[in-house]
Order: C-alpha cells, then sequence, then structure tokens
C-alpha cells in the first residue's frame, strides 16, 4: 500500500484584483434613499398650531432630525462598506475567482523527500507549482 498525502496552501490575490472584483450595494443600506432628498419644510405637520415661533420649533427639530437620520445613513454606508471589503478580503483565499496557490506540499512514503514542497515565488508561477503537483501526484 502507498500512502499520499498533500495540502494547498491558498492566498487572496493582490488587493489591486480584489478590489476590480468587490462590488457592494449601497441601496441594501436602510434608509439609503434619505441621501438623494434635501429637507423639504412644507412636509412637516404641525396640527392646528398658529403660533409661528412653536411652528419654526417644530420645522427646526424635524430639520435636525432629517440630518441626523441622513448622518447616520452615510455613516453606515461607510462602515457598511469597510465591513463588507473584510469579509469579501477575509474569504477571498478560498475561492476560485478571488484566491490564488502559494503553496503544495505533500508526501508519499515512496519518494524522496526533497521532493515535497513547492512554493510559488519569483521564478515558480502558480501555473508551474500547479502543473508540476499534477504531473507528480
Amino acid at each position: 500500500m502507498t500512502y499520499l498525502v498533500f495540502d494547498i496552501e491558498t492566498g487572496p490575490v493582490p488587493d489591486e484584483e480584489l478590489e476590480r472584483l468587490f462590488t457592494y450595494d449601497e441601496t441594501a443600506i436602510k434608509g439609503y434613499n434619505l441621501l438623494a432628498k434635501e429637507f423639504d419644510p412644507s412636509e412637516v405637520k404641525h396640527g392646528n398650531t398658529k403660533d409661528p415661533e412653536k411652528i419654526a420649533a417644530k420645522v427646526q427639530a424635524a430639520r435636525e432630525d432629517f440630518e441626523k437620520k441622513k448622518s447616520g445613513v452615510k455613516a453606515l454606508l461607510e462602515t457598511g462598506r469597510a465591513d463588507a471589503w473584510d469579509e469579501f478580503k477575509g474569504r477571498a483565499a478560498l475561492s476560485a475567482l478571488t484566491g490564488q496557490v502559494l503553496a503544495v506540499g505533500f508526501w508519499c512514503d515512496k519518494w524522496d523527500p526533497s521532493l515535497s514542497c513547492l512554493f510559488v515565488n519569483e521564478t515558480t508561477s502558480e501555473y508551474d507549482v500547479i502543473a508540476y503537483t499534477l504531473a507528480t501526484i
């Protein structure tokens, strides 16, 4: 009986390539539609209030609330993008589209132990490592 053991180590492709492949749906952020809107004082309901100062105070409070919500959406957009990028990059090494082979280690009880590991480097490409591994095992 012959024993063969191998392990493939992967890592993400360079960030420039990841950035090209990364997508993020900003429209999925709750309140995204607020970003395109401007505050409209005519939408503020003030019931039967006749006092101009009370109406102005209500409009000002509504304006501040609107701006606070809009700022919150902008913050969610920023953190959402950063979180999505971190998750994308964290999984990149395991994807056929965003990962690359960095090394292949193998062992066979009938081989010379010096043939047990290949690394991608300046002179050996990912293709070379995979081709050699497949030809050898």
